[in-house]
């Protein structure tokens, strides 16, 4: 099958702005205090939901294209063990089957997957989404913190401010760490490199304003696969040194915050009454039993019990510890499927952007909670729809040049 995503052609315009679109409305536009009276409540869901209708039907009317079941397989397992967890919710906590669809509304922004995989946006497409989000980002977080810092969440936990001062800080930093891989895959490939350089340097710094130290460790280790895998050609190896010299001038000017930053964490890891140690202690001891780590404890609302509320008063979130919190409250199936075709991600049989992604996956797996977040879903399922992409369309171009050796052995042998 041939892919649109690799297809050569114009890419169209409408489906890179309707990417964006879906991206600023899961993130309530930055959760801009002017749009909180639309988002506030259930806006963000409910205006999710309109927006990945209207997408589809803006591509495909109300046409229904059965030929992307195959490629449904980690959406089907995700939900499958999602779905579970409806049961140990009312075993343990006595949370109705009513209660837990509402609860759980939260998993109908997984449909992006097969929005994604109906009207296959080209490696363009989404990349161009992706960049144009990334200026957006720089260009708010400039206007706000000049002109109206009242209309952005303040933080006072982050990383590279003196004590005391507070940072502004807009939601959508994945989606930058996804944008500089584009640009870094660009920057190696494309000849064009001043523009590209230009454009990795700039989400490299809307990312250092976030001030965030898993989503810093994620795009070190995105920039350092950046400047070592596939080196094949000069042209390849002088965008890997230019790469590595302003890796090395990074962390020449912001050592002192590096290495502050890395001193907090060891200190925060043995410290007992760390939020996130408290939550890898009481997320790994089995509260309801050993069942309870094949198929979770549930997603509680907080109108059936109050469990949750008890360990928001003891500092543990599952948001805290990502993969390890989704485990504990839908069991192992999801998080297996995850990490199964992150690992596989990394095969040297991928394109860079599947492979920078699967790491940047796996470097954030314990740190974030963006698998169970509607937020975040698009990101998720991004991966996923490019890692079949590229699986069918390494098996194609292998078929095509066995093929091709084939006719040569019988042309050859037709010779002899």
């Amino acid at each position: 099958m041939d892919w649109r995503i690799y297809k050569k052609g114009m890419p169209r315009v409408h489906v890179s702005v309707e990417i964006l679109l879906l991206i600023l409305v899961s993130l309530s536009f930055f959760d801009l205090e002017p749009f909180q009276p639309v988002f506030k409540g259930n806006g963000t869901f409910t205006f999710y939901m309109l927006a990945l209708a209207f997408v589809y039907i803006r591509n495909l009317g109300f046409q229904i294209r059965f030929g992307i079941f195959p490629k449904l397989k980690p959406f089907w397992w995700i939900l499958a063990g999602i779905l579970i967890s409806f049961i140990p919710a009312y075993l343990y906590y006595g949370q109705h089957l009513y209660h837990s669809v509402v609860v759980y509304r939260q998993i109908a922004g997984y449909l992006v997957y097969p929005v994604l995989l109906s009207i296959e946006p080209s490696k363009v497409e989404i990349k161009r989404a992706l960049y144009a989000f990334s200026v957006l980002y720089l260009l708010t977080l400039v206007w706000t913190t000049l002109f109206h810092p009242e209309w952005v969440m303040l933080v006072e936990d982050a990383e590279f401010i003196e004590e005391g001062d507070m940072a502004h800080r807009l939601p959508g930093d994945q989606f930058l760490v996804l944008a500089l891989i584009f640009a870094l895959d660009d920057f190696r490939y494309k000849k064009a490199k001043v523009r590209y350089l230009f454009l990795s340097l700039l989400i490299f710094l809307d990312i250092f304003l976030i001030q965030s130290r898993t989503i810093l460790l994620a795009t070190i280790v995105v920039v350092i696969m950046g400047a070592i895998l596939d080196r094949k050609s000069s042209r390849r190896l002088m965008a890997e040194v230019i790469m590595v010299f302003f890796l090395t001038i990074f962390f020449i000017l912001a050592y002192k915050y590096i290495l502050s930053m890395f001193e907090e964490t060891v200190r925060q890891l043995n410290n007992p009454d760390y939020n996130r140690v408290k939550a890898f202690y009481y997320f790994t001891s089995g509260v309801n039993g050993w069942p309870s780590y094949i198929w979770g404890n549930g997603f509680i609302s907080g109108t059936v019990h109050n469990i949750m509320e008890q360990l928001r008063n003891e500092g543990i979130y599952h948001s805290d510890v990502g993969l390890l919190g989704m485990w504990h409250q839908f069991g192992i199936l999801p998080v297996l499927t995850i990490l199964i075709y992150a690992f596989r991600g990394l095969s040297k049989y991928h394109s860079f952007v599947v492979r920078a992604n699967a790491a940047n996956i796996l470097a954030c797996s314990l740190t974030i909670a963006y698998f169970f977040n509607i937020r975040y879903s698009l990101w998720l399922w991004l991966f996923f729809y490019l890692f079949y992409a590229d699986t069918e369309y390494v098996e194609a171009k292998k078929k095509k040049e066995e093929k091709i050796m084939k006719q040569l052995v019988r042309k050859y042998r037709s010779l002899a």
